[in-house]
This record gives C-alpha cells, structure tokens and sequence, in this order.
C-alpha cells in the first residue's frame, strides 16, 4: 500500500507537469480563443441593447461613429429637404474661409433689414465685427446679420462659393440658392450631406460650435453703442451633457 501511494503521488507529480507544459505552449492560442469568444458575446449584447430608433418624428436621420466613420444609423439619409437655418454652417464656413480679418467692421444695410425675420434687432446704418455679426448667425439664427456678411461680398460671388464648397466637399446632393436658408429660396440638402458638412467644420473649424454652445451674449454696435442681446435658438443646449450642437 505505501508503494501504490507513493506511485500515485508520482503520477499526479508528473500529469500535472504535462498540464503546465501543455498549457505554456498552447497558453497563447487558448487566450485569442477567449477573446474572440468574448468579442462575439460583445457584439451581440451591442445589438440586443441598441436597436434602431422607433417612431421617430424626423424624416430623415444620419447617424455616424466619427471615431471610425461608422455610419451607425441611417433613415432616408438621401432624401431630399430644405435645410432651412442649417443653411447658415454653410454660409458661417464661407465667411471663415473667405474673411482673413474677424474684426473688420461691416455696416448694415436697408437690403440686410428688409430680409424676412428680425432676429437681433439691427438697425439700417448700425456697424458690427464680422466676428458679432457671425455670432448672431449662428446663435441666433439672424437672417439679417447672415444677409449683411454675404453682401459684403457680393450675394452672387458668395452663393457661388457656397455651392462651390459643397463640390469640393462632395456634397453631391446639396445646392444652394441663398444664404439665409429662407425655403422659398429652394436650397436642398440632404441628412447625410449635412452630417459630413458638419464633420468638415468641427474639424477645421472649431470656433462654429464654440459659439453655437453659447447659450446668450451681448453684443453692442460699433458706432452707436446700441445693446443687442442675441439668444441661442437650440432647445438642446445644456440639457444634454457634452452636446456639440449646431
């Protein structure tokens, strides 16, 4: 009996260095099995916890991953609609590439004021910074202030170099007819479009959402001192944490 035992102890001594050596030269391949069994599990827990969105009101959604240019949902993501105030990123990446000086004053004219909207409250012959009249597009969606910056161009030069953006940005469902975003006016875009619009702005571009996130500012005429207070129109702003909203 003492033999047998000290046989058995023996054996069990040397299955389990079998089972390490086993284990050291296959440890690699054994823990890439575990991995993909774990990412399978992953996967299919991401797909059982984000399903699409149900009854939604818009017509149109493009949701996309910008970490990996995933696109993450889409509905009707190439319809056609007006873009309405969205417009105005447009406009707003027009006035930034096109403006060497934020601070050169621009006056406001009778044509700028008769514009549908008075959003901001100017006033014919009232001077304001590129820089506050941009503040007014896009916080407050001022269709009088976006009008004046396109005039100082030229409403024809800067309609023009709005659509030529939308080429050179492969915006191939997108045209432009106005800079204001007014229907009647025909612009069209599209979900998709808007998205990678956006995209390019956030990323060249990052003063846009630093003042959209702003939530109200004062801004005064250069030449007569007159207070404009302009409020933002986006319901989001502060009631979702970390938004970047336009």
């Amino acid at each position: 009996m003492k033999y047998i035992g000290r046989w058995l102890v023996f054996i069990g001594a040397m299955l389990l260095v079998a089972f390490l050596y086993w284990y050291g030269q296959h440890q690699s391949f054994l823990k890439q099995q575990l991995l993909e069994s774990i990412n399978s599990v992953k996967s299919k827990v991401v797909l059982e916890e984000i399903p699409g969105p149900k009854n939604l009101s818009a017509q149109a959604v493009f949701l996309k991953d910008l970490t990996d240019d995933k696109i993450v949902y889409e509905q009707s993501s190439d319809l056609h609609f007006y873009p309405a105030s969205l417009s105005k990123l447009m406009s707003a990446l027009i006035i930034l590439e096109n403006y060497p000086d934020l601070e050169a004053e621009i006056k406001i004219s009778q044509k700028a004021i008769s514009i549908e909207g008075d959003a901001g409250n100017l006033k014919v012959g009232e001077t304001f910074t590129v820089r506050d009249l941009l503040k007014m597009a896009l916080i407050m969606s001022s269709n009088d202030a976006v009008y004046a910056l396109a005039e100082s161009i030229g409403i024809n030069k800067f309609v023009g170099l709005m659509n030529q953006k939308a080429q050179e940005l492969n915006l191939s469902n997108t045209g432009f007819f106005d800079p204001t975003g007014l229907d009647e006016k025909s612009n069209f875009s599209t979900a998709q479009d808007l998205a990678n619009l956006a995209k390019y702005i956030l990323k060249w571009h990052p003063l846009v959402s630093d003042i959209t996130l702003q939530k109200s500012v004062k801004i005064y005429s250069l030449n007569t001192k007159a207070e404009h207070i302009i409020i933002t129109t986006d319901e989001l702003l502060e009631k979702i944490p970390n938004i970047v909203s336009f």
